[in-house]
């Protein structure tokens, strides 16, 4: 299941890359892709819509998606899981998707939450600060960034933070509401057992990976960052374009400021990729962990729901 997780963080890294388009009907890849900006325009709208799968064929090349499937059929069948992890996920998913699992979760949770209301609320100003600091440290101390894409990320980091300062993490109702969303989300997973993703198709495992995006954009949206609404603002224009490679600006509204990046793009054929969208898409198929690493620990998802704040803004200053 992390594997699915995996993909929904990417896809969420490529949301950032790209912009929607106004339609909502699913699009042709190859009449997509046939300019850079609609090559961008069109994996916005397969992200908004959750159609993992439809993401994936526009963001890499047809040769390249043949590759991820086979790296990713290799990795269930060098991974298998123990009968320990599949007792292990079996229990974690009955119990969010047990009847009554909202009181049930929430009654789970009330003691971190009152302990995080206690021991760390007020820590919270100074640790985003210093996440702030950290992340615009590294982003600064990174090599490979150019100046203006430093200015990008610092102001991203910015505009991240001033959301954080703002969060409610433990207010109640608002838990309440996120727990609906992953209860929500699990069942519409349909899944009880770790032998079902063995045996799922590529195609069917994106399927997968779409619903649980689709349910981490409405956790967001619990705590005031939609991301739909981002996609909605965003617009793009190409800057230049040279032969086989573009360079296509995307400007885009994030947490109530105005933002914007410039996405590398590369033709392929006739189809036009953003590299970093590529690379990063390609990345998540990469042979699986072990398959000790690979179970939901509910104990974990749940610390991660009361940590989720300080997690943030730790993991921004990790990555960059």
């Amino acid at each position: 299941m992390k594997h699915l997780v995996k993909l929904a963080v990417s896809a969420l890294f490529a949301a950032s890359l790209v912009a929607c388009s106004s339609s909502e009907a699913p699009q042709d890849p190859a009449k997509a892709t046939q300019d850079p900006a609609g090559a961008i325009s069109a994996s916005a709208q397969a992200l908004k819509t959750g159609d993992i799968l439809q993401t994936v064929r526009l963001v890499l090349p047809e040769d390249k998606f043949a590759e991820a499937k086979a790296k990713y059929e290799e990795g269930l069948k060098a991974n298998p899981p123990s009968d320990e992890d599949k007792a292990q996920f079996a229990e974690a998913i009955a119990k969010f998707t047990a009847d009554g699992a909202e009181d049930a979760l929430m009654a789970e949770l009330e003691p971190q939450l009152a302990m995080f209301d206690t021991q760390y609320a007020a820590q919270m100003p100074m640790m985003i600060g210093m996440g702030r600091g950290f992340a615009a440290q590294a982003i600064q101390q990174d090599a490979t960034l150019t100046a203006e894409q430093k200015t990008e990320a610092t102001a991203a980091i910015d505009a991240l933070g001033n959301w954080l300062s703002g969060v409610k993490l433990s207010d109640r109702a608002l838990v309440r509401q996120a727990v609906g969303e992953a209860v929500a989300t699990a069942r519409a997973l349909k899944m009880s057992s770790l032998d079902e993703l063995q045996t799922m198709s590529f195609e069917d495992m994106l399927g997968k990976a779409g619903v649980a995006f689709n349910g981490l954009k409405k956790i967001f949206k619990v705590y005031g960052f939609d991301l739909d609404a981002t996609l909605d603002s965003m617009k793009t224009e190409i800057v230049s374009q040279e032969g086989d490679t573009a360079k296509v600006k995307v400007s885009y509204t994030l947490f109530g400021q105005n933002l914007s990046s410039q996405s590398e793009m590369m033709k392929v054929g006739e189809r036009w990729y953003s590299k970093d969208s590529m690379g990063k898409i390609a990345e998540a198929f990469n042979p699986a962990p072990a398959a000790e690493e690979v179970v939901i620990d509910e104990e974990e998802v749940i610390d991660e729901t009361v940590d989720g704040e300080e997690d943030t803004v730790t993991e921004e200053a990790a990555s960059e």
